[in-house]
């Protein structure tokens, strides 16, 4: 919570690098070691230099905290006065009794395949609210601070998805399906299966073209269903509807910054985003040029969806004035989806995930659509 590290990788800022400091110097037995690849240690000093002409270095700081935290029976350190990242990891292992965590970040911009590796230890006998993983910095956020409001897994889960429909919309967003694959302590695994289902009238020859794009390749969207039937049956019962979307309000309201990975997926995608006749209003900025790194990216159309959302319920997106929005979009512009296809939309159906055995482990996945 110091200093996100999961934004853009250096050069960290003088006061970041100080603010990571005093909150490494905290952490007592909690500890955080970084082994960088030789390249990435030259992007990792404060910038500019300090008074005295040094150059302090972030991960020598996160590498001294952990030999610090570990103790005599600390692993050794590498030539680069890291610990080293495979000791590292058994010790860990053997003596917090939980797996040693390796985040990997490739960055092809470059060109030279920088890489850098992340261990994160828990205190023995630590008791912490639950890890949130996702495909942003700021859905991750998310789930964070809705654990740290006292919801559980899956009140995380539900803000984590409403921020990435935001800040990863060629992935998440509203219009989409989603699938659950969950195990309460002590029970079986289950599977929310929201697999979305095509409009219920067709034309009776249809172009191959008109699956792939646009609003004829359309399912009708099952993502908000999924999410209300999720809070109501599995939530922890501590956080409100509108609070789970409340970070993503914030994040399309006020904008996020669009990072390295962001920055790549729109410039890949700039020709076709730019002759859209519809999407340009949405993620084209003031300049008319599709988001570039470092660039805030605001949604102001979307932040009033999700507000309505939060404030209506879930059953708005089907049957209330959203619905009626999306199918007057779906008629204006040729799609087949109507409004009675959004209001006969079910709840998700609960089933048992496929299921097999390897080398001792059990493991679980998705049944097929």
């Amino acid at each position: 919570r110091g200093v996100d590290l999961n934004r853009d990788w250096g050069p960290f800022t003088q006061s970041e690098t100080r603010a990571a400091r005093d909150w490494l110097a905290g952490l007592g037995e909690l500890a955080v070691a970084m082994d960088f690849h030789s390249t990435w240690k030259d992007t990792l000093y404060t910038q500019p230099d300090d008074a005295d002409g040094s150059r302090p270095e972030f991960s020598g700081a996160l590498s001294d905290r952990l030999v610090q935290s570990l103790g005599a029976g600390a692993p050794h350190r590498d030539a680069s006065h890291n610990p080293d990242l495979a000791t590292s990891k058994t010790w860990i292992h053997e003596t917090y009794k939980i797996p040693a965590l390796t985040y990997e970040v490739g960055d092809s911009t470059h060109g030279d395949g920088l890489a850098a590796q992340v261990l994160i230890v828990l205190q023995a006998g630590a008791d912490p609210a639950g890890i949130v993983s996702s495909a942003s910095p700021e859905a991750t956020a998310a789930g964070v601070d809705i654990l740290e409001q006292g919801g559980n897994a899956m009140d995380a889960a539900i803000a984590v998805q409403f921020a990435l429909g935001v800040t990863e919309p060629a992935m998440s967003g509203l219009g989409g399906q989603s699938q659950i694959i969950l195990q309460r302590p002590g029970e079986t695994p289950v599977v929310i299966n929201g697999t979305s289902f095509a409009p219920g009238r067709l034309p009776d020859a249809v172009d191959p073209a008109d699956l792939k794009t646009g609003w004829t390749a359309m399912t009708v969207p099952s993502t908000v269903k999924v999410m209300d039937f999720a809070h109501r049956k599995y939530g922890g019962g501590k956080i409100a509807w509108a609070d789970l979307l409340e970070p993503a309000i914030r994040y399309a309201e006020d904008g996020f910054v669009v990072g390295n990975f962001r920055a790549k997926v729109y410039a890949r995608a700039e020709e076709s985003l730019l002759e859209s006749r519809t999407v340009i209003p949405f993620v084209v900025m003031p300049d008319g040029q599709v988001p570039a790194k470092g660039d805030l990216m605001r949604q102001p159309v979307l932040a009033n969806t999700l507000r309505r959302l939060a404030a209506a319920g879930a059953d708005d997106f089907y049957t209330g004035e959203i619905a009626g929005e999306i199918a007057a979009d779906m008629a204006r512009y040729g799609g087949w989806i109507t409004g009675a296809d959004l209001a006969a939309t079910p709840d998700p159906l609960i089933m048992a995930p496929l299921s097999t055995s390897y080398r001792g482990v059990q493991v679980h996945t998705l049944p097929p659509p």
